[in-house]
């Protein structure tokens, strides 16, 4: 931990200068201007303006990956926080790594392919953190989970297989939910100035909240077992 010594530039205004390697590592200079957010225990984060504006991207190489592998190295990517994800191959896509990308797509909110060739598809998320919250979300999955339990247990106590599929239709919207909430308390732990657009004072209840997630996800998850016993 390095210590900085406090001065006064005026009446009421205090400075201290900012690591050189820090200001250079995020392309800080004379004149820029930096985000403060005050936290709890007397903590101040300070984030470059670069942290808020920069797109961020990945790229998978589809090599060797087979449509499973794929389907998850992208819900990674999404759950990273990432706005563009490329999927390439050193040839040509086949159409196991075609048909993943699309199956994926369809399993995440936000999700769109903008871009394809026939080495390259490119997807981006379009979800914005300022369009959610986090207990929005949270009291979303809770109800779904809750719908898909009822429907669960009275399609098996009268064999209403009609029933029991709705509440496994159910089951892909709560993945979805749970994803995008695992994408949002990631990209809030990585930039505090994002844990106000979800909700949040500070970044602290995330691991909490994270907790509050899995668990309604195994509700959820436990009435699509009930489902599939009809």
């Amino acid at each position: 931990m390095e210590t900085r010594k406090v001065q006064r530039l005026g009446p009421s205004t205090l400075a201290m200068t900012l690591p050189a390697e820090w200001a250079q590592e995020h392309g800080v200079n004379k004149g820029d201007e930096v985000s403060l957010r005050m936290g709890g225990k007397g903590t101040l984060t300070v984030l470059p303006e670069s942290v808020s504006t920069e797109e961020s991207e990945a790229v998978i190489n589809a090599d060797g990956l087979d449509a499973r592998s794929l389907e998850r190295a992208i819900v990674a990517q999404y759950v990273l926080g990432r706005r563009v994800i490329h999927v390439r191959s050193e040839g040509t896509l086949d159409s196991e790594h075609i048909n993943a990308v699309y199956k994926a797509e369809t399993q995440l909110m936000g999700l769109g392919v903008i871009e394809e060739t026939p080495e390259d598809i490119s997807i981006r998320c379009s979800v914005d953190p300022e369009d959610f919250t986090l207990d929005n979300l949270l009291e979303r999955l809770e109800n779904t989970g809750s719908t898909m339990r009822g429907e669960g247990v009275k399609a098996l106590a009268h064999g209403n297989p009609d029933l029991a599929q709705r509440a496994l239709n159910r089951e892909r919207q709560a993945n979805k939910i749970f994803v995008l909430l695992l994408r949002l308390i990631f990209t809030a732990y990585q930039n505090p100035n994002l844990a106000r657009a979800v909700g949040l004072e500070e970044g602290f209840p995330l691991i909490g909240y994270r907790s509050v997630a899995k668990n309604l996800e195994l509700t959820a998850d436990n009435a699509e077992d009930i489902a599939e016993i009809v």
